[in-house]
């Protein structure tokens, strides 16, 4: 198969909203044109960057936390955050270190240990925002990626991101008939992420999110462990009176839009513990999610948001202190990234999306 036909292959096939699915389709294609060790394709929440579910190797599952240790503290090559803001959005390790990849703490005290040598990252970004990382590992046996390997994936990105975009508002949006809400989870972590508490609606969950990921029971599902290595990193290096709390939005299969918080607990008897918690996200929240896959600005989501609350344009005008050409401005690209003609045709979509 040709690359130009695998890309029609990521572009076509249809995987019925299954994200999984795909990103697992997308790891088996790649290795029949790069022969990598382990492979890692994981979903992100554009607005928090953390993890919403992860497709892995069985050989990454022992490293994964240190790796996710590695992203969220102390300095290092290839962050995930940095490929975000660089172009290209493609970097190995070798290339990264200038072949020196004993410079990275990464390499030395994780990859290598476990048997691997070089490692290429890529985020998946679409109009300013990432939806997505693919991380490739070359073993210890193998040679770096050459240059020939990283413009491969390199060219794949587009297709590879416009599906997990489109997957990720599909399964957002399109709720089944059987859905129903959540009740708020309540989830008590020890400092080293042991489920030490959790209400019924909790385990309920922890069930759904390891089904979205294939995860054996027992197993903590991505989006909870990197959401808890998160506020651990952060906590312990925030200044006085920042509060240590992080969240991330999670598309659920059965149409929820679900939001995670996590907290530092603290007490004078009992070591570090971490609150997580859930709800379903409000109709506003879920009109802010949805207006990111369509590539609006921060000030086009502001001005959607006043025409949702019934403001005319010489009201937007003055909330927003700009002119009334500057708001026509504005909803005339609001129109064209949408596809409406018309603030009833905008409210109507957005009406049918976030049922």
């Amino acid at each position: 198969m040709t690359i130009h036909k695998l890309k029609e292959k990521v572009a076509s096939t249809d995987f019925e909203q299954h994200s999984y699915a795909f990103r697992r389709f997308v790891l088996d294609e790649l290795r029949v044109y790069i022969p990598f060790a382990a492979a890692c394709f994981t979903t992100i929440d554009p607005e928090s960057l953390l993890s919403t579910g992860t497709v892995m190797d069985k050989q990454l599952e022992p490293i994964h936390t240190l790796i996710l240790e590695n992203e969220h503290t102390g300095s290092d090559y290839n962050h995930y955050f940095q490929l975000v803001d660089s172009s290209p959005h493609i970097a190995t390790l070798h290339d990264a270190t200038g072949g020196n990849l004993t410079a990275s703490q990464r390499y030395t005290r994780i990859l290598a240990p476990a048997g691997f040598h070089d490692e290429l990252r890529a985020a998946l970004i679409d109009q300013g925002k990432c939806w997505g990382h693919l991380t490739l590992f070359h073993s210890k046996h193998h040679s770096p990626f050459s240059r020939e390997e990283q413009q491969l994936v390199n060219s794949l990105l587009p297709a590879i991101t416009k599906k997990v975009k489109r997957l990720t508002f599909q399964s957002t949006f399109s709720p089944s008939p059987n859905s129903s809400h959540f009740e708020a989870a309540i989830m008590i972590f020890s400092d080293t992420f042991e489920l030490l508490s959790a209400n019924e609606a909790a385990h309920s969950l922890l069930s759904l999110l390891r089904e979205q990921e294939q995860l054996g029971e027992g197993t903590f599902p991505r989006p909870i462990e990197t959401l808890c290595v998160k506020i651990k990193a952060t906590s312990s290096s925030k200044e006085e009176g920042e509060i240590d709390r992080w969240s991330v939005c999670i598309p659920a299969a059965n149409g929820q839009l679900l939001t995670l918080y996590a907290s530092k607990l603290t007490s004078e008897l009992l070591p570090e513990q971490y609150a997580v918690i859930s709800q379903n996200t409000s109709p506003f929240e879920r009109l802010g999610y949805s207006l990111l896959y369509y590539g609006l600005t921060q000030r086009e989501i502001q001005i959607v948001e006043q025409i949702v609350n019934g403001y005319t344009t010489k009201q937007i005008s003055s909330h927003l202190y700009i002119s009334t050409h500057t708001v026509q401005d504005h909803l005339k690209s609001i129109f064209a990234k949408m596809n409406v003609n018309s603030r009833r045709e905008l409210l109507s979509f957005l009406n049918q999306a976030n049922k």
